[in-house]
């Protein structure tokens, strides 16, 4: 996939979750949560399982990150990652989650493998 269809394919996720409402004060945020999310999904698509692995993809892969999105800021620490999805309503989260995953699982003809960690992060932020 070239740069473009890449950057068309960022907008594309980032529109599915436009509806989501990030709860937390405007003025104490550090980390957009569109920047959030598309870090979580580069991340899992890569193999992280976890905040911790997140946090580090996001360290680790900072640059190319900043290709879709400004990351002014850097990216969060993996506690951080956990305070801002435990902020999310769990019950606008979760269907929005299967709804991409079915959507992927559909495009892909079987191509990506289920992921488990978006799951996971679901759950987290439910609980």
């Amino acid at each position: 996939m070239d740069a473009a269809g890449a950057l068309d394919e960022t907008i594309v996720f980032l529109d599915h979750f436009r509806s989501l409402p990030d709860p937390r004060q405007r003025g104490k945020v550090i980390y957009p949560l569109d920047e959030v999310l598309l870090l979580c999904l580069l991340a899992v698509l890569a193999g992280a399982e976890g905040f911790v692995e997140i946090a580090r993809f996001g360290t680790k892969k900072l640059a190319l990150l900043r290709r879709f999105r400004p990351f002014a800021d850097g990216t969060p620490s993996h506690d951080q990652l956990g305070d801002i999805f435990a902020t999310l309503d769990a019950v606008r989260w979760t269907p929005l989650v299967r709804q991409l995953g079915w959507r992927v699982k559909r495009e892909s003809r079987g191509i990506i493998a289920p992921c488990r960690c978006w799951g996971s992060v679901s759950a987290r932020a439910a609980g």
